[in-house]
């Protein structure tokens, strides 16, 4: 069947979108998760989700997207870590996943090292990160008064902290082998 309109496609997307959410909602709570060939995946921030964009009565302030953004721990390998934090807005809740989780090897930051999201010096320190990706559209993109990343997001991860930039013309892959090796290799699109 052939979508009369743009409208229809993004209205079907909606849909899909609710109903997946719906669907973590229900199923799992904070800390909770599944297996996955021989990966553990752990979900945060299942509580918030909602696809207003909005959080449900009492649970954060504002009508922000990246308040509905899932955290996800991928425990793989050895014992090692992967943290996708996607774009973690609330520093009081990623603080808390970072004392639950511990130590990992691999941390996404969140919101693209943004110093208003949920990063802080006290989330890094408990989650003393080997590497550290941090994502944007492009080197220091500026918004209204911030170049992302934050420089002081940055001098927030410890000193023996590896970091990778990866920009809209780069692309990342992370190796976790059964060796206890990480191997992360930085590539260019163009």
């Amino acid at each position: 069947m052939l979508r009369e309109t743009s409208q229809d496609l993004l209205s079907e997307m909606q849909m899909k979108i609710d109903k997946t959410i719906e669907y973590i909602n229900e199923k799992y709570k904070d800390g909770e998760g599944f297996n996955f060939q021989d990966m553990k995946l752990t979900l945060y921030n299942t509580q918030k989700l909602s696809s207003t964009g909005s959080c449900p009565a009492g649970t954060c302030s504002g009508g922000n997207d990246n308040f509905n953004s899932l955290v996800v721990l991928v425990e793989c390998g050895r014992g090692k870590k992967v943290l996708l934090s996607g774009d973690a807005y609330d520093r009081d809740d990623f603080l808390k996943y970072s004392k639950t989780i511990g130590k990992v090897d691999v941390l996404k930051l969140p919101h693209h090292g943004f110093f208003a999201s949920g990063s802080s010096a006290e989330s890094f320190k408990k989650l003393n990160p080997t590497y550290a990706i941090i994502t944007n559209s492009n080197p220091g993109t500026k918004g209204k008064n911030y170049t992302l990343p934050t420089q002081g997001v940055l001098d927030w991860l410890p000193k023996s902290t590896k970091q990778y930039f990866v920009y809209d013309y780069n692309y990342l892959t992370v190796n976790l082998n059964k060796k206890e090796n990480v191997n992360i290799k930085l590539g260019s699109k163009r």
